[in-house]
């Protein structure tokens, strides 16, 4: 009778060892499958942002009436493109998406200014890649150009209201002014000398 009451406690606990396993098997699954939808969810994310078949507000409205999940918005704050080392935060700001970086500022927490692989903060990035010289400015006629200039503007009021470093200098010691008066973008230089605390006369680090 003993060796039969030892044949069934090692038979149950060998169930339950079985059992622990296919737990664990599931959970590691079910994660899987999770890390999956976060990265198809953030690829979709980065297509809406880089789309420039849409304006801002279109490419923004299908995220206005959806939460995403505080899962979610963690790994959007982690993502960095492997290549430069952007946040979603310079992509957004490249791609002049105001909607977007409120989002990612106020709700997934990025930073206002983050730096990529050359110590560029988003705003760095916006204003090097979006240059507008006067011609552009007085051109009255050009309804596409108007459009994209007003969002510019609106994406810089986005970082200058969230008290982005207007002052801060990448690694070759460049401010937002210096790459808006290299680049002779006229937009941008009027708009950062009527910012409270812009320094005028900051000199570059070398």
């Amino acid at each position: 009778m003993d060796n039969l009451k030892k044949n069934i406690i090692r038979h149950n606990r060998s169930r339950g060892d079985i059992r622990i396993s296919s737990s664990s098997s599931y959970l590691l699954l079910n994660q899987d499958k999770k890390n999956e939808s976060y990265k198809n969810e953030i690829q979709q994310f980065i297509k809406d942002i880089e789309d420039s078949s849409k304006y801002d507000c279109e490419a923004w409205s299908k995220y206005q009436s959806t939460e995403l999940g505080d899962d979610l918005k963690l790994k959007i704050r982690e993502y960095v493109l492997s290549h430069n080392g952007f946040s979603l935060l310079h992509l957004a700001a490249k791609n002049c998406r105001k909607n977007f970086c409120q989002f990612l500022i106020k709700d997934a927490k990025i930073d206002k200014d983050v730096t990529c692989k050359i110590k560029s903060t988003p705003l760095h990035t916006l204003i090097k890649t979006n240059v507008f010289i006067k011609k552009d400015y007085l051109n009255h006629d050009d309804q596409i150009l108007k459009k994209k200039i007003c969002e510019f503007k609106e994406t810089f009021d986005i970082f200058i209201k969230n008290n982005a470093d207007v002052n801060y200098q990448d690694e070759n010691g460049n401010s937002c002014l210096h790459y808006a008066v290299a680049k002779a973008n006229f937009v941008a230089v009027s708009l950062l000398i009527n910012v409270s605390g812009i320094s005028l006369n900051i000199s570059k680090i070398y």
